[in-house]
């Protein structure tokens, strides 16, 4: 007997599918990319439970899997239509709860490949999980009920869980859009994450922690931007700021750290990983405040070399290293990240190439400046590498032609002058420059600031001036989104003529790469397939109600069974039943409990 109001997903319906191919994408999914996402549990999602919980969630893991399935390269494109007429169905009907949420959230993860900018549905996504999280309450800790069973401890443990997310996300994805973040930094949850994480036997080892460890990274780069953008007059000491959170970032990392190395399975793949997802997250959070104070430091013409380059450089080559030296000695991990995991070695790689400008070339030596190349190849090397990306549309490759047109630049070439090809002419450099500015001063000429370009008619300029373009591309600190370097410099897909910025995408904050359009088929796969799911086992309806605080509705009864015959339910007459309703919570069709491991076989195929 089906449940009342369950309608089977589209992708099984029209035979996009089958059940055999839905089981090789969760394996997928879980198997290489849950890590990155910190999201499902795998022990309340497998396909058969996911199936009956959310058709929609069931949807969007099965569409954003098929996209690393060699095995039918156009079934990605096709599930991902499904997927996105799913989003906007959940959108409008249909029950809130907490796969919408982690359904939202994949889909923003994983977006498709977009031609333009405003074609982008990250942040839409991402916002909609969270207005949908917040309507259920995932901010707030359940207060009328305790869970006394694993099945209730985990459903309490996946509600926070979801809801941590929500909260990373919004803090990490608004900040390289360029946009305000939509949660508190009060927020309860998030505050009390630091003893979330082990508080039960049933918590998700090697994987709630370094959930948790990036919230708190996270809140504490919150504080440091509110205490920036709420000083009055914008006169907050952003030295000392920079400098104070520095410190309490290294700090807050090894003290992460010596707890990854204490609590978790070294020997898993996975989490070791994961452990190095925690590292990069800390040594790129200290590069952004860092690039705050030296970027305020420009300002300062008089002083003679800004303090915070060296360790900017430096903390710019702690995220790259992680990224070459750890992570990619793992690489499928790498290629089923995240989009949007490229990003924080993309802002450094583009961070070092600019301290390769001329006027920052006397604060180098020539090896620093070897190093810097050798670096941001190794980036470029490794994104562009058959085992991280899938096609060319997908971000690393992306990010690895900005990165090469970056670097082959005017400005980024290695030898800018003879004199320059050791550090040991800097500070005769700085005594001249002084007596000049000096001299000029008493002539009543302002001089020239020490942070502006060399003369390109003096040796310690380039070989030819740079052009207009070339110029303004490296007039910030802070990297720019690839559409907006000049387009001899960027080998995307988009030419000058098809590209129109809008002046949100002028903001400062790095973008994803221009990354060509995708073509959905019209014609699903038709194919002929036998039973799908039977109903699993009734649950703790009132337990689950409560921690909505939703009208509490009425379990499926009768629904024991002994084992699983798939889409035997997609033949049956579904008939509306007054009395029996889908509650919001769902089902969980995990059969957690001991005494129904017997039931816990999985699906029978005919």
């Amino acid at each position: 007997m089906a449940p009342a109001g369950h309608q089977p997903p589209h992708i099984l319906r029209s035979g996009v599918v089958s059940p055999q191919q839905v089981e090789a994408l969760f394996r997928i999914y879980f198997d290489y990319m849950n890590l990155s996402c910190s999201l499902l549990d795998p022990v309340l999602y497998t396909a058969h439970n996911t199936y009956w919980r959310s058709p929609f969630l069931f949807t969007v893991v099965c569409a954003i899997a098929s996209r690393y399935d060699k095995s039918r390269p156009a079934l990605y494109e096709e599930l991902m239509n499904y997927a996105q007429l799913a989003a906007g169905t959940a959108l409008i009907n249909g029950p809130k709860n907490v796969e919408v949420v982690a359904a939202y959230i994949l889909l923003s993860l994983y977006p498709v490949p977009m031609r333009r900018w405003e074609e982008d549905r990250t942040w839409l996504y991402l916002g909609l999980a969270i207005r949908v999280a917040t309507d259920i309450n995932l901010n707030r800790a359940p207060a009328n009920m305790k869970p006394r069973t694993e099945q209730q401890i985990r459903e309490s443990l996946n509600r926070t869980r979801v809801w941590i997310n929500c909260f990373n996300l919004d803090r990490s994805t608004s900040s390289w859009h360029g946009k305000a973040s939509t949660l508190n930094n009060a927020d309860p949850v998030a505050n009390a994450s630091g003893t979330w994480y082990n508080s039960s036997p049933h918590n998700v080892g090697n994987f709630d922690i370094q959930l948790v460890a990036y919230n708190a990274e996270l809140r504490l780069m919150n504080n440091f931007s509110t205490m920036i953008r709420s000083s009055p007059n914008k006169k907050a000491d952003i030295d000392q700021l920079a400098t104070e959170t520095d410190e309490k970032l290294t700090a807050l990392g090894e003290e992460w750290k010596t707890k990854l190395q204490t609590e978790t399975d070294l020997s898993d793949p996975q989490n070791r990983f994961r452990n190095s997802l925690v590292k990069l997250a800390y040594s790129y959070a200290r590069l952004v405040v860092l690039s705050q104070g030296f970027q305020h430091s420009l300002s300062k013409s008089h002083q003679d070399e800004n303090p915070y380059f060296h360790r900017c450089r430096r903390a710019a080559c702690d995220v790259v290293r992680v990224f070459i030296d750890e992570l990619s000695t793992q690489k499928v991990y790498l290629r089923h990240g995240p989009d949007a995991q490229c990003v924080f070695v993309t802002f450094a790689s583009s961070f070092l190439v600019k301290l390769l400008h001329p006027k920052y070339a006397e604060f180098l030596s020539m090896d620093q400046r070897i190093e810097i190349r050798t670096l941001v190849q190794g980036i470029i090397d490794l994104l562009s590498s058959p085992e991280i990306f899938v096609d060319d549309r997908h971000a690393p490759k992306q990010w690895s032609k900005f990165l090469a047109g970056l670097l082959d630049t005017p400005m980024a070439k290695l030898e800018v002058s003879p004199n320059w090809k050791s550090g040991a002419s800097v500070s005769r450099r700085r005594s001249a420059r002084k007596s000049k500015d000096s001299h000029m001063g008493s002539q009543g000429n302002s001089g020239r600031p020490s942070d502006s370009p060399p003369n390109p008619n003096m040796q310690n300029g380039p070989t030819s001036p740079p052009s207009s373009g070339q110029a303004a591309s490296y007039a910030r600190t802070v990297p720019l989104p690839p559409q907006q370097y000049p387009q001899q410099n960027y080998a995307g897909p988009t030419s000058p003529q098809s590209y129109h910025p809008s002046p949100a995408e002028q903001s400062p904050g790095i973008g994803f790469a221009d990354s060509g359009n995708a073509t959905f088929g019209e014609n699903a796969l038709q194919m002929q397939f036998p039973e799908y799911f039977q109903p699993p086992l009734a649950f703790d309806g009132d337990f689950f109600a409560s921690m909505q605080s939703m009208p509490d509705p009425s379990i499926w009864q009768n629904m024991t069974m002994t084992g699983f015959n798939w889409m035997d339910v997609l033949h049956q007459q579904q008939t509306p039943d007054s009395d029996t309703q889908m509650m919001d919570a769902t089902i969980n069709p995990g059969l957690l409990h001991a005494e129904n491991s017997h039931l816990m076989a999985g699906p029978s195929y005919p």
